[in-house]
C-alpha cells in the first residue's frame, strides 16, 4: 500500500503532456492504468496543462480481486481490480472508459492517443529504496500487443509508452 505523501509539478511532469496542449487537432485521449484513489490519480492534474477530455482504459484480463487484508477496495488499486469482478461484462457502459483490448471499442472511443503508464509508484514517488524502478509487467504484456496492432510508440520516456490510434490519424 501507498503510504508516503508525494509532490509533481508541471516541470517533472512528462514532456509530451506538454506536446499535447499545443496539438489543438488532438481532442480526447485515454489513459492508463488509473488508480481508484483520487489522491493517487495524477490524470486530473495532467489534464489541467493539456486541457483534452480524457476516458480511462480499462481491461476485464486482470483477475485480481479485493484487498487479501481488508476485502475491500483501496485507493492504489487500478479499476481493473474492481471491474474484472463484474459477472456479466455486458453490465459495463461506460461513457469514459474504454476496454483497451477491445480494439473495436479503442478505435470507436475516438481518442488521438492511448498513454500507457509504466509504473504509476516510480511516477508519484521517485526511485525509493526496495521499490521495483522498472515497467509494470502488466503494461509490458498490454504495450506488447499494441506494438502488433499500431506499430512503436509515438513517444516514450522514464514514465509513459504513447500510441497513436491510427483510424483516427490520418
Amino acid at each position: 500500500m501507498i503510504q508516503k505523501p508525494y509532490a509533481i509539478n508541471k516541470d517533472t511532469m512528462s514532456a509530451f503532456y506538454k506536446f499535447l496542449a499545443d496539438q489543438p487537432d488532438v481532442k480526447k485521449i485515454i489513459e492508463y492504468p488509473m488508480l481508484l484513489g483520487n489522491h493517487f490519480n495524477l490524470f486530473y492534474y495532467y489534464q489541467r496543462f493539456h486541457r483534452k477530455q480524457v476516458a480511462v482504459g480499462f481491461t476485464r484480463s486482470i483477475k485480481d480481486g479485493p484487498d487479501e487484508e481488508t476485502s475491500g477496495v483501496l485507493g492504489d488499486m487500478i479499476a481493473d481490480q474492481v471491474l474484472s469482478q463484474v459477472k456479466d461484462p455486458g453490465q459495463l457502459k461506460f461513457k469514459n472508459m474504454v476496454d483497451i483490448l477491445d480494439m473495436a471499442a479503442v478505435k470507436n472511443s475516438r481518442a488521438n492517443y492511448l498513454i500507457f503508464h509504466k509504473n504509476t509508484e516510480l511516477e508519484l514517488f521517485g526511485p525509493r529504496p526496495g521499490n521495483d524502478t522498472g515497467v509494470d509487467p502488466l503494461i509490458k504484456a498490454i504495450t506488447r500487443v499494441y506494438r502488433k496492432i499500431f506499430g512503436q510508440p509515438v513517444f516514450e520516456d522514464y514514465s509513459l509508452i504513447v500510441f497513436i490510434n491510427k483510424d483516427l490519424n490520418y
